[in-house]
């Protein structure tokens, strides 16, 4: 997938799993907002590409590669939202454990 909006646009993705992994690129130094049932991720929920500014989780992606997004303690149902408004966001696949 490709972002190809004028707006924000996103990602929406119901999941049952402990971890969530997801292939993303982009050819320039991007931030994309994660949410996770409709709020911030928490720090203990949070992988280990995941980071927290302004009450806000947070993926940085400024290579090719497999993206550590969620790892919560149990299993469980769960909604991911990956929020961005840049036209050199894409996303390849997603992975669960």
């Amino acid at each position: 997938l490709q972002y190809a909006g004028s707006g924000p646009g996103h990602v929406l993705l119901r999941y049952r799993a402990k971890e969530v992994y997801a292939v993303m690129s982009s050819d320039e130094v991007i931030e994309v907002e994660v949410r996770l049932d409709d709020r911030p991720l928490l720090p203990e929920e949070a992988g280990q590409d995941i980071y927290f500014h302004d009450n806000r989780s947070w993926l940085r992606i400024e290579r090719n590669d497999m993206f550590y997004i969620i790892k919560a303690k149990e299993f469980g149902e769960h909604e991911l939202k990956i929020i961005t408004n840049n036209d050199r966001f894409h996303i390849y696949a997603y992975t669960f454990g």
